[in-house]
């Protein structure tokens, strides 16, 4: 076999990227209205930068080329699942079980658990990350969508811990698809005091950090690394995100590897 020789001028010392199937280093996508057609070129091309698929909010119980796009993305070797508030509209009208046939009718393997827009006790939470896990892969998600002084950083730790505990794969750190939330405030900064209390006691490779803009991929980056684990990631923007992972942007332009 002939041996491939690497292009003349590719000599850069880069931030060392996993091959998948990774353990470290994920991106999980957001899909939320990108036609069949336009997704099946964007695969073809950016395919090995794909971990995970979402198919935003609640997305997929109205995306009319369902499961055309969950066999595209499988034939990739991507997972998909379905945003927490698809979760949490079945769960808000008490109809959970409907949800779980739904996703085993279509094959879906993974399911995020989330209580981003409805009041769950933690209780509550853990019984159901112990139930669905039993049957699935479970992304457990944890922060508000909106700003509230009574979700404190303790309880960001203490339920990230408790997913975690009770079965969950990883613990989604909420960022909402506009980055001026859960983990990030108003202005779009990222509160870098509880990223690092919740790693104090968390694995990081535990961790998908929602960075859903340029800038908010950035700040995470630049915190913990050209590996950390990021979501929400918008689909059409994959060799942004890669490229600011390796260091060939201005803004991650001294990034290290990381973990």
């Amino acid at each position: 076999m002939k041996k491939q020789k690497t292009p003349v001028g590719k000599t850069l010392t880069l931030t060392k990227r996993y091959e998948k199937p990774r353990e470290k280093g994920l991106t999980a996508i957001t899909d939320i209205g990108v036609p069949l057609g336009e997704l099946v070129h964007i695969l073809g091309s950016y395919h090995s930068f794909v971990d995970l698929a979402k198919l935003g909010v609640g997305s997929a119980y109205i995306e009319p080329c369902l499961r055309e796009k969950i066999k595209l993305y499988a034939d990739h070797d991507i997972p998909v699942y379905f945003g927490g508030t698809l979760f949490e509209k079945y769960y808000h009208q008490a109809k959970l079980d409907d949800y779980l046939c739904f996703l085993d009718d279509l094959g879906i393997e993974w399911i995020e658990v989330s209580d981003g827009t409805i009041d769950m006790q933690p209780e509550e939470m853990i019984r159901i990350i112990e139930r669905v896990g039993q049957n699935f892969k479970v992304l457990t998600e944890v922060g508000k969508k909106e700003e509230t002084l009574d979700f404190t950083s303790d309880d960001w730790t203490r339920q990230t811990l408790d997913a975690l505990t009770a079965g969950s794969a990883y613990v989604v750190l909420e960022g909402r698809n506009t980055a001026d939330a859960g983990i990030y405030d108003a202005g779009g900064r990222l509160d870098r005091a509880l990223i690092r209390q919740i790693l104090a006691t968390v694995d990081q490779e535990r961790l998908i950090i929602e960075a859903p803009t340029a800038r908010s991929q950035s700040q995470v980056i630049n915190l913990l690394g050209g590996n950390v684990n990021l979501g929400n990631i918008f689909v059409r923007d994959l060799l942004l995100l890669e490229s600011q992972r390796q260091g060939l942007r201005e803004n991650t332009f001294f990034v290290s590897q990381g973990m």
